[in-house]
């Protein structure tokens, strides 16, 4: 009985989307409803009948419940994943992305625009904000996961949604959605299967691959999105960190916190004096300002096989130095 009312409701949904275009953000959260977000909620009515899960699941029966969410955020990841595979497609392109989001960026009002590598910086502008845009779903998605209390209930609903935050991280920012396929690497997706066992893995998982995400914003580059991205990355980072505490009573380090030497930097008078070291042996190898007379080294007019090795290593380790000096930090 439940299996026959969603696939009948969800057959209705998408029919309606048959003849026309995803125009509004509110249109495409409501086919991706009928998509998938029916099936989350088909699904919680049938762990709670079954009495795998309690009958607190049933209440999540329609659009905008923490089901709807499991299944959007399945959905919205595909569809912005597959770009290229939907605009492609024949005998016509299937566009799913809606036109309130892209419209703001395709040079010539058209979606298939930003397959024109000419577009690649409008194109960028454009996924990022579908990213964005599908990130406000995790809050959901954590939430309800966190109520599945049955393993195998639970490894079922929670193994697709850290691959697809995954998928997301790997997405974001990433000009190959336009130009190929984008996936994850077959050995990450294993590791993620068999290390989603619980929440404490759930929130080390999407804590991860936000904080992945977020480190390739560019404010200056990305306008229409970068502030709704970080605000969204750091609610994220707020539910994994206070559900870890929970989880394993302990204290969860802040993003800030994750490299304590970050905030260490290496004294100005150390740098200097690591500088002049490799400054001199960068002398030495190159023969400069007559350091090796000075040291009482024989100096021959040509560069022998030591000398050349001598040189390259030289160069290596200023560039190497004077990155450190420069930025002070000691990775």
């Amino acid at each position: 009985e439940i299996i026959s009312d969603i696939t009948k409701r969800m057959g209705e949904g998408m029919a309606e989307f048959i003849p026309k275009e995803v125009v509004t953000t509110k249109e495409y959260e409501t086919y991706c409803y009928y998509v998938a977000g029916l099936v989350g909620v088909g699904l919680s009515q049938l762990y709670a009948k079954s009495g795998l899960e309690s009958d607190a699941m049933l209440q999540y029966n329609c659009m905008g419940t923490l089901a709807d969410s499991m299944g959007q955020f399945l959905q919205q990841t595909n569809i912005i994943r597959d770009y290229l595979e939907d605009i492609e497609e024949l005998p016509a392109p299937r566009m799913f992305w809606p036109r309130d989001i892209w419209s703001r960026y395709a040079p010539n009002g058209k979606l298939e625009d930003f397959k024109d590598p000419a577009h690649q910086k409008e194109a960028l502008q454009c996924l990022n904000h579908m990213v964005s845009n599908a990130l406000h779903h995790v809050p959901a998605c954590l939430e309800y996961m966190k109520l599945c209390k049955d393993p195998k209930v639970f490894a079922f609903t929670a193994i697709p949604q850290v691959m697809a935050i995954a998928t997301l991280a790997l997405c974001y920012n990433n000009h190959n959605v336009f130009t190929g396929v984008v996936k994850i690497r077959k050995g990450l997706a294993a590791k993620l299967t068999v290390s989603t066992k619980n929440m404490q893995d759930v929130y080390t998982i999407f804590r991860e691959f936000s904080l992945e995400l977020v480190s390739k914003v560019r404010p200056h580059e990305n306008p229409g999105s970068a502030q709704a991205t970080m605000k969204a990355v750091a609610e994220i980072e707020r539910i994994c960190t206070e559900g870890l505490k929970e989880e394993i009573g302990a204290t969860v380090k802040t993003e800030d916190q994750l490299s304590p030497t970050a905030e260490q930097p290496i004294d100005l008078g150390t740098r200097i004096l690591l500088w002049l070291m490799f400054f001199g042996y960068f002398c030495y190898a190159w023969k400069l300002f007559g350091l090796r007379e000075s040291l009482g080294v024989a100096t021959p007019e040509t560069f022998n096989r030591l000398d050349i090795m001598q040189m390259v290593v030289s160069l290596l380790a200023m560039a190497f130095v004077s990155k450190l000096c420069i930025t002070g930090q000691k990775v």
